[in-house]
């Protein structure tokens, strides 16, 4: 492992992916590309978009308060440009962002000749101009860049965007990847902006522990993903600036935990299974509606409940973290939950900070002690039901189906269309059936797609680890199979 020159670790060797794809071999620094900040440039697009008038970012004190403290942290940042037209170089994995069909440069053959291994941002433009390629001048002016969010200013343009669009899904938002993410993994995000549009993928990066050469690949982080789109943006000109920027950056493809609603992001292509189902409560239906469609279990949970005094009470402002956080970890804790899932204070703290309104607590008494209590994530149209944590107590007193009961009156009355409530660990599972019982008729699949940014790289990943570990062969329906657990009888 090394250090370049902007102080971070180097992830990148010099021979990866390039070299299994075809062979050839990209520089070390990769190109030298015209960086956007792309902020400003991004609000005023959506706000001639929707002829408004000057905009102001949602929680923007929480997010500046947030990028302080991110950037206390001894990170030296990347040379960046700005809107003035100053030129910097960009680290490989790091921000990536090229302006669409800007006009050639008049030094341009200078600036070749002092960089002979390294291509301008006007050699790209130059010689593929999406706009041109895709659409016919659809995606004119068209801004995709790759954002570091712990980056101050990258922050705060990630953010700016995402407060401009329909749904601000709290799943796109970047500090829901950084809390989630795991330390090994750098959490990057693929931002683009046009004039009637904008879409945002984040992601997490990831090295291939297969052989000797330095692969990597990324995912959506966890719960539900995808490049969230709002108003028009083309998904083919999308995907292709992503492989571009994925090529330099010797990532082979990338693994796309699904949105459950395909109208609210792009569609990738690529290998696709469903390993699971979840369960979407449709709130747009009146409180009698969604009563009777209860299994009638739960229904009889929720009576016995109250007969027993449970009583719920929303915390929207997070007041109650600390006993919310205790709670959860003791409940994960007696299950015997992976390390992953053991999230910290700190972690959810971010969340609640830079999220403002988008994250509710609700916690459930029995005579004034907590004996349960959950966290919601909310958009503007969807919420989802994301941690919790109940004592014995609160099981025996059926505090989760009473509290689960308020959840959705009070999400309902918020204004909110659908409250999902995820599905379970493995197909058709006890967690999975539990869900079920409060919509069994709001099944969906839960869908994971490998965009393979690089042909052939995946299976010659395949068989590289079928040789490093013999007797291992891919499981079936999972993505990548590179990653997959061993199958039945076979090593790991």
């Amino acid at each position: 492992m090394t250090y370049g020159r902007w102080g971070r670790r180097d992830l990148r060797p010099p021979l990866g992916l390039s070299e299994l794809a075809s062979g050839l071999h990209i520089n070390r620094w990769g190109s030298v590309h015209r960086l956007w900040r792309h902020g400003t440039r991004a609000a005023a697009l959506i706000a001639r978009r929707r002829n408004q008038g000057p905009l102001r970012h949602e929680g923007l004190e929480q997010c500046d308060r947030q990028a302080s403290r991110l950037s206390g942290r001894g990170h030296q940042w990347p040379v960046v440009t700005s809107l003035h037209g100053r030129r910097g170089e960009s680290p490989p994995g790091c921000m990536a962002g090229a302006r669409v069909n800007s006009k050639p440069s008049p030094t341009a053959g200078t600036q070749r000749a002092q960089h002979r291994r390294r291509l301008s941002a006007d050699d790209l433009d130059a010689r593929d101009i999406p706009g041109r390629r895709f659409g016919g001048g659809v995606n004119e002016g068209a801004l995709f860049q790759i954002l570091d969010p712990l980056d101050p200013v990258q922050y705060r343009d990630w953010v700016g965007v995402w407060s401009h669009t329909a749904h601000r899904e709290p799943q796109s938002h970047p500090s829901y990847g950084m809390a989630l993410s795991p330390a090994s993994d750098r959490f990057l995000g693929a931002v683009a902006v046009l004039s009637n549009g904008s879409a945002i993928l984040p992601f997490a990066v990831r090295t291939v522990p297969i052989g000797s050469a330095a692969v990597r690949d990324a995912i959506t982080p966890y719960g539900y993903g995808g490049a969230y789109v709002d108003g028009s943006v083309d998904a083919e000109w999308f995907w292709h600036q992503w492989d571009r920027w994925a090529l330099t950056s010797d990532i082979c493809g990338i693994t796309i935990r699904s949105h459950l609603f395909d109208d609210e992001v792009l569609p990738a292509t690529g290998q696709k299974v469903t390993p699971l189902q979840n369960i979407v409560v449709d709130l747009t239906q009146d409180e009698e509606r969604i009563w009777d469609n209860f299994e009638g279990r739960v229904r009889t949970d929720i009576r016995r409940g109250l007969k027993l005094g449970v009583s719920v009470a929303a915390d929207e402002k997070c007041d109650g973290l600390d006993e919310f956080h205790r709670l959860y970890l003791e409940t994960m804790a007696s299950k015997g939950a992976d390390a992953f899932y053991m999230f910290s204070k700190s972690s959810l703290e971010t969340l609640v900070t830079s999220m403002g309104g988008r994250i509710a607590l609700f916690h459930a008494y029995v005579d004034d002690r907590l004996v349960a209590s959950e966290m919601q994530l909310m958009g503007t149209k969807n919420a989802y039901y994301f941690l919790s944590g109940s004592t014995d107590e609160g099981r025996r007193a059926r505090a989760n189906p009473v509290m689960k009961h308020e959840v959705m009156r009070w999400l309902k009355s918020k204004g909110l269309s659908r409250y999902v409530l995820g599905g379970g660990m493995q197909a058709g599972d006890s967690l999975f059936r539990y869900k079920r019982a409060y919509s069994p008729q709001g099944v969906a699949n839960f869908n994971v797609c490998f965009h393979e940014s690089q042909p052939g790289v995946a299976s010659n990943l395949t068989r590289q680890r079928e040789v490093e570990q013999p007797g291992w062969r891919p499981a079936q329906g999972y993505v990548p199979s590179y990653r997959a657990p061993g199958a039945e009888g076979g090593g790991e």
